[in-house]
């Protein structure tokens, strides 16, 4: 559960980078498919890489400011926009590892509040305090729910359809960087 808050906290630092205006293309997705893996061994070349916080893929910003790594991206079909749309591409794809992460786990949120609901009352455990720990488990549980669907809600529909179609295309890939 502290993984997925901490996802949630780095894609909401990155999601003022993106308004809810599409921005995809039609063959963006394909094209980062086909395209990134030569990408970024030319990054590495470079002295670039992806940065890696937590799971999650992000391009450095310098990616967006050298003229050789511009050139990169540039040969490979890419246009000035390249980094904008690289960009939601990677937060897309985190949005959705983060939603089936947080799918995954509810099986064993609901058997937590099950035991607190199941535990007796004592000295040690009062109703009170009963009370308070299941609210302040369901209201955690709504808070990440929460940030991760207004993070997905920043995110124009037509962009997510485009980076959902290609999910596992892209687990498969990303899992090799």
């Amino acid at each position: 559960m502290k993984k997925i808050l901490i996802s949630i906290l780095i894609t909401l630092i990155c999601a003022g980078l993106f308004a809810q205006e599409p921005v995809l293309s039609d063959g963006d997705v394909e094209r980062f498919i086909l395209t990134f893996p030569e990408i970024t061994e030319e990054l590495g070349a470079l002295g670039q890489s992806l940065e890696n916080a937590n799971g999650r893929l992000f391009l450095p910003w310098t990616v967006r400011t050298s003229e050789e790594v511009k050139r990169t991206f540039l040969d490979r079909g890419w246009d000035e926009g390249y980094f904008e749309r690289v960009q939601l591409i990677l937060l897309g794809f985190s949005l959705i590892l983060a939603e089936s992460e947080m799918l995954t786990v509810m099986p064993d949120v609901q058997e937590a509040l099950d035991e607190i609901d199941s535990t007796p009352v004592s000295s040690y455990f009062t109703a009170e305090m009963k009370k308070q720990t299941r609210d302040m488990m369901v209201a955690a549980v709504r808070g990440m729910n929460q940030a991760l669907y207004d993070e997905l809600d920043s995110i124009a529909p037509s962009d997510m359809e485009k980076i959902r179609a290609h999910k596992d295309e892209l687990t498969a890939f990303l899992k090799e960087l």
